[in-house]
């Protein structure tokens, strides 16, 4: 499966009423952007979240970074470096974060680069 993390994703609708509708939570930031966050859980043992993904989109222009965290709010590296291997765990993460894309409507998009660069 593609790796999640090197694409960029965009909001298709972004107000604010949408975003609250659908349970994100506005960000206060020292340099008062207008951003909105969501988390969710990616995989549990028992009882307890152990990765998690935080969704962030910015109200203006419907930018989404997206983060996946282990059960201490760091970086869960393997997902970032899955270039190495076949992992079912990240198989799982992946899915289900390409699920909550689709239920929020939240689409990749290609960045064309120049095919001559100076």
């Amino acid at each position: 499966m593609r790796s999640l993390a090197s694409n960029y994703y965009k909001m298709k609708q972004f107000d604010k009423m949408r975003l609250l509708s659908k349970n994100f939570r506005e960000v206060h930031s020292v340099d008062n952007r207008n951003d909105y966050s969501l988390r969710f859980p990616l995989h549990k043992y028992k009882k307890w979240t152990i990765l998690e993904c935080e969704l962030i989109v910015n109200a203006d222009n419907g930018d989404v970074n997206m983060k996946v965290l282990d059960e201490n709010r760091n970086i869960y590296a393997p997902f970032y470096n899955s270039e190495y291997g076949k992992s079912d765990l990240l198989e799982l993460v992946n899915r289900k974060i390409l699920n909550k894309f689709k239920e929020l409507g939240i689409v990749e998009i290609t960045i064309r680069r120049d095919k001559k660069e100076k």
